[in-house]
């Protein structure tokens, strides 16, 4: 039997999530590895949710930490936009008190006119306490 490539990355990605919901089970007080997740890895996840309920977003930080807290993740990446600065604050220290990191994405500017919301979300990832921007 041959096993193609993108067969054997879905087996390993099942087979790593089912390990990581177990240790989690196991010890739901402190993360269960220090790898992170990124947000694309629940494109799945995110459109099941979808059909579940239409106004349900998996990639809006806040619910993308608790995604990725039940797995026992150490971190997150997530993109975080433009936040105000209560819930960038509110954000960063739900995951420090979890004992988790958070990575941010960000969209690198084109022209002149993408610079401010690219300082923008530049500064909501600093309020959060990112302490790596992709």
């Amino acid at each position: 039997m041959t096993v193609s490539r993108r067969s054997a990355m879905q087996l390993i990605a099942a087979t790593t999530a089912i390990g990581m919901r177990a240790a989690a089970a196991a010890n739901l007080d402190r993360p269960a590895t220090s790898m992170g997740l990124c947000q694309y890895c629940g494109r799945f996840a995110r459109q099941a949710a979808r059909n579940r309920d239409q106004t349900f977003e998996l990639y809006a930080a806040e619910n993308f930490f608790q995604y990725a807290k039940q797995f026992g993740a150490g971190g997150y990446q997530v993109e975080l936009g433009v936040l105000p600065p209560e819930k960038a604050e509110s954000l960063g220290e739900q995951a420090r008190t979890a004992g988790m990191y958070i990575e941010g994405i960000v969209r690198a500017p084109k022209t002149t006119a993408d610079l401010e919301r690219f300082a923008a979300e530049m500064q909501s990832a600093a309020l959060v306490g990112a302490k790596v921007v992709r």
